[in-house]
């Protein structure tokens, strides 16, 4: 028996109703969320009326009905659970369509932008504090300490990302960081383990007449994983939280141009809202990101449970159910040709640093790539002028596989003319699209990615090394600048240990090492390289993608099955396995339905 509910209150069916229903995988929405829904279907107004509202009605007739919770059951079944919407009406019957899953999801979100959403609400945090007798500090200095000493005691965390532009991008500052650290072996600093985030004495205390000067740029970087927990969980979904990013990919954050104190006047942080320092770009967009980057895939489960799952996962896991037995023997089978792809990186127009990420080559002359950095030439033949006169050889890139990175050569003079020896500078990662299957349609991506660049500063000691970097106007809630449209990425590394013995630094990175040149972890939000997105998350399910064998078939699904189908687990079907594109049925379930298959 068919039965269709709004929150427990049962609309009546006319006799003989069918509806049609269409389950799409999570794993191939790829453009748009399709998720789960019916087609259309007619209910009898004169029965159903006071359930929405009379919207036959002339005095309602401007009024578009309600949005409504609806579930559609067979036998106690859930056939699908969501929201309906009402797309006609008359005087003799409504008729409406239900969608459900991701779609019932896309539909709570509903184009809101990630700032707009609570993540807490204000975290305060004291005016000052007194680190010795007599010698006191700005609290947010104290409470950044803490996070990176306990990043998982928070949902965010402050650490140092260079941002020359951040004031001014038409005078940039060299040293400017968003959370500058500095090292000093003056306890009154309150430091861990060796280091603190900058500010600057005097500082004014209770009673005191010292003056309040500028506080440096200061930012909280909120944890992937918390945002879309806050998310999911205020849209009014449950959510496996274990399950929302784990291990590794649980240190990634989101980074900016945002800056809690004001850019332009003399003030210290009292409180602050996780939602001021996150881009303006929708909930739908964000997950796209995480998406094309990482494979990972937003999962709206039967029960209403949200959880996260990397497609690479569902393929290389063990687990299937075998469906033979529900299986016609003759299924229908297209075999594409396979294709290949160029993953590139997504250019970021509002980082005046980053719009030629991946396109700094032009001009320029490239040679063959070397293994070793000892591998590259220290000679060039002088070559002469138009006028007989030696001249400096061209300048030329090479990229170094060790480093995974590009040199460029310089060639130096000796007593006034050229010489033959080269010098080589580090001329920047490799950020160079990257073929899969011999390359082909340009798919952007990498959005992930802050630019990573060598930066020489001198704040207490001098340090070198490649840090996070940007360079964009700061912003403020309020104040001046302009909230970033860019997703910026990046892994909190944890307080790493610098070459100067007892010297930390906490280290936000795209990449995989520390300032000392040392493995920080197994994952790098580059492209390429073996801790790189496509061998880590991409390159099994893009397989899949590029060389698609498509089985199209008839199965006995009854609706105790379908009520519980899930699209992340594998299935097999006479020894050979696939996963489920779509399936396509008829409630009441009375016969075979229809579903696409890809082979894996």
């Amino acid at each position: 028996m068919l039965e269709f509910t709004s929150a427990g209150t049962p609309i009546v069916l006319a006799p003989g109703t069918s509806v049609q229903l269409e389950y799409n995988s999570p794993l191939f929405d790829e453009e748009a969320l399709k998720g789960n829904f019916s087609y259309a279907l007619g209910v009898p107004a004169e029965d159903n009326g006071p359930v929405y509202g009379f919207p036959e009605l002339p005095a309602n007739a401007q009024a578009a009905p309600s949005q409504l919770p609806a579930e559609l059951s067979q036998d106690g079944y859930t056939l699908l659970r969501g929201v309906q919407n009402v797309t006609g009406v008359n005087t003799r019957r409504y008729t409406v369509g239900v969608i459900g899953g991701l779609n019932a999801l896309a539909a709570a979100m509903d184009g809101r932008k990630l700032h707009e959403f609570q993540y807490g609400g204000k975290r305060e945090v004291p005016l000052y504090e007194e680190t010795s007798p007599g010698f006191f500090r700005p609290g947010i200095i104290g409470h950044a300490n803490a996070t990176v000493q306990n990043p998982e005691a928070f949902d965010y965390v402050f650490a140092p990302l260079h941002n020359p532009g951040f004031f001014d991008t038409t005078l940039p500052d060299p040293n400017c960081f968003v959370n500058p650290w500095v090292y000093s072996d003056i306890d009154f600093l309150g430091q861990p383990a060796g280091g603190t985030f900058i500010y600057r004495i005097p500082f004014s205390v209770p009673g005191g007449s010292q003056a309040l000067p500028d506080q440096p740029p200061m930012c909280a970087f909120p944890y992937v994983h918390y945002v879309l927990t806050s998310i999911f969980r205020e849209l009014g979904f449950v959510v496996d939280t274990a399950d929302m990013l784990a291990g590794e990919m649980r240190t990634l954050v989101v980074a900016g141009n945002a800056c809690l104190p004001s850019l332009n006047s003399i003030s210290f942080v009292q409180s602050f809202y996780l939602a001021d320092v996150l881009p303006d770009v929708t909930v739908a967009e964000f997950l796209k990101v995480l998406r094309d980057d990482f494979g990972l895939v937003v999962v709206l489960t039967p029960r209403g449970t949200v959880r996260t799952v990397y497609c690479r996962d569902v393929l290389g896991s063990p687990d299937y159910v075998d469906l033979t037995h529900v299986a016609t023997p003759a299924p229908e089978k297209t075999i594409s040709t396979p294709k290949g792809v160029t993953l590139a990186y997504r250019a970021d127009s509002e980082d005046v640093s980053a719009k030629d990420l991946g396109k700094g080559f032009e001009g320029q002359v490239v040679g063959d790539p070397v293994t070793l950095l000892s591998e590259l030439p220290t000679t060039a033949p002088v070559t002469l002028d138009a006028f007989g006169r030696p001249k400096l050889p061209e300048p030329q890139i090479r990229l170094v596989v060790e480093k995974d990175a590009y040199y460029k050569s310089k060639a130096r003079y000796f007593l006034g003319e050229p010489s033959t020896a080269l010098d080589w500078e580090f001329f920047g990662l490799n950020y160079r699209p990257l073929d899969v299957n011999g390359g082909g349609t340009r798919q952007e991506q990498g959005h992930a990615t802050t630019r990573m660049k060598r930066v020489d500063f001198d704040l207490v000691g001098r340090q070198t090394g490649l840090f996070p970097h940007m360079s964009q106007r700061g912003f403020q809630v309020g104040g001046e600048g302009t909230r970033s449209t860019a997703v910026r990425l990046l892994f909190y590394r944890g307080l790493q240990p610098l070459a100067t013995p007892g010297q930390v630094y906490p280290m936000l990175d795209a990449h995989n090492r520390n300032l000392a040149g040392q493995q920080t972890g197994t994952l790098s939000l580059r492209l390429d390289g073996e801790a790189g997105t496509y061998k880590q998350f991409l390159r099994e399910w893009l397989q899949v993608k590029l060389n698609p064998v498509v089985v199209k078939d008839l199965w006995a699904l009854p609706p105790d099955v379908l009520a519980q189908f899930d699209f992340t687990r594998k299935v097999m079907v006479d020894g050979v396995q696939y996963l489920v594109r779509k399936i396509s049925a008829t409630a009441p379930v009375t016969k075979a339905s229809k579903v696409d298959l890809s082979r894996v």
